[in-house]
């Protein structure tokens, strides 16, 4: 596996355990919340879980391109507002609903709080570094090493057809 897939392995292992709670337990989230609230919840539990299905999917595909660093990017993106929102329930215990005999979910928030922002900095990392070659052109586009392979391919047969090599 290339070390720039490990944060689509790591999401989906860490987003199962809260898109469960979510499902399951709409009400260990919020403090009293309604039943149109527990809907809304469970509706966020089943979009955690297709961010799994999308993790999948690009941990089943063979290279790191630059459509998984983009993807990477708007997961880092999705892990700052969880982190946001840890650090809200550990700066004011009213907003947690701790007073209210709230349960903490999955460990409370100083644990997602660490969870979502190493996941944050692991696709920031990954989109970033993508650890695939890239070059520079005169023309200052960015070609990536799979598309290298296939100019030179190209390449290689319009020289090939030019001069005739290879052929009687």
């Amino acid at each position: 596996m290339l070390f720039s897939k490990i944060p689509f392995l790591l999401h989906a292992l860490v987003e199962t355990a809260g898109a469960s709670s979510f499902i399951l337990k709409p009400q260990s989230q919020l403090p009293k919340p309604s039943a149109a609230a527990q809907l809304v919840l469970q509706s966020f539990g089943g979009l955690l879980l297709s961010t799994n299905l999308i993790c999948v999917v690009f941990l089943w595909r063979p290279d790191f391109d630059d459509t998984s660093r983009l993807v990477a990017a708007s997961l880092s993106f999705w892990h700052v507002w969880p982190c946001y929102r840890a650090y809200m329930r550990l700066a004011d215990s009213r907003v947690d609903g701790t007073g209210s005999g709230q349960v903490k979910t999955l460990g409370g928030p100083a644990v997602h709080l660490g969870a979502h922002a190493v996941l944050f900095l692991a696709f920031v990392g990954a989109a970033a570094i993508g650890f695939r070659l890239v070059f520079q052109s005169d023309d200052a586009k960015v070609i990536s090493y799979t598309s290298l392979t296939k100019y030179s391919a190209m390449i290689g047969e319009a020289f090939a057809t030019q001069f005739s090599i290879g052929r009687s």
